[in-house]
């Protein structure tokens, strides 16, 4: 059953623009929600490169990258357009690369 409710806390985007900082996503693909570990909500953001992590406990403060493309590439070190992010139990994350 899915229920939605209009009392939600914006917490990036909050003025309907794109960007590349903390309070900005360009193209946010995948999301996902950590109930395990605070709820933090992490974020692949495909245009930025980048994988954004904003704290459950101060979701209103700006997001956290957690994972960076050293220049986009296909090393193992390099993001190249993000499309999906999941973290386990342990907290490691795993990302979905284009």
């Amino acid at each position: 059953k899915t229920r939605w409710t209009t009392d939600g806390i914006v917490i990036v985007g909050v003025d309907s623009k794109s960007g590349s900082d903390s309070q900005h996503l360009n193209s946010l693909l995948g999301i996902f929600v950590d109930t395990l570990h605070g709820n933090n909500v992490y974020v692949a953001d495909r245009s930025n490169n980048l994988i954004q992590m904003f704290l459950g406990n101060s979701l209103s403060s700006g997001g956290i990258t957690v994972a960076r493309g050293n220049g986009t590439g296909s090393n193992p070190n390099q993001l190249s357009s993000p499309l999906d992010v999941y973290v386990d139990k342990n907290e490691n994350i795993y990302i979905a690369d284009d």
